[in-house]
């Protein structure tokens, strides 16, 4: 057929070489755009908030874990009467927050009775009997 070349030579010849003076490309790291409408809520005195109600409700609502996450049973998607509504919110793990939030929370039309149902259904699974304790939110004005 012909003769077998060496592969070696094949790639030596095909490859291009870097040129001496190679740089290579600098990309400009984007710049942080801060989204104040959406951030504006985690506001200090959220913080704060959220510090005492971890504390007084230091155990996930679902499982037996501890709670690290103050979690809003409707998302409020930006209105401040929903936020703050103490009724609103639920003491998770980090685990729990990310399955309900990845599996529930993320649609155009959340789906709150099926994401009340299954925390109810978690809940029985784990024989929780956990209440969880309502604090005042302090709101400015």
């Amino acid at each position: 057929m012909g003769k077998k070349r060496d592969v070696q030579s094949v790639n030596s010849k095909t490859m291009p070489k870097k040129p001496k003076n190679y740089k290579p490309l600098q990309r400009k790291a984007k710049k942080f755009t801060f989204n104040r409408k959406r951030s504006k809520p985690y506001d200090s005195e959220w913080q704060k908030y959220r510090r005492r109600f971890l504390y007084h409700n230091p155990n996930c609502y679902i499982c037996p874990n501890q709670s690290q996450v103050v979690d809003h049973i409707k998302t409020h998607k930006g209105d401040r009467e929903l936020f703050v509504n103490t009724q609103n919110h639920l003491p998770l793990c980090t685990a729990c927050h990310n399955y309900i939030t990845g599996k529930f929370d993320r649609h155009k039309v959340q789906l709150l009775q099926e994401k009340i149902d299954w925390i109810n259904k978690q809940k029985e699974q784990f024989n929780n009997k956990k209440k969880v304790k309502v604090l005042p939110y302090y709101s400015k004005g």
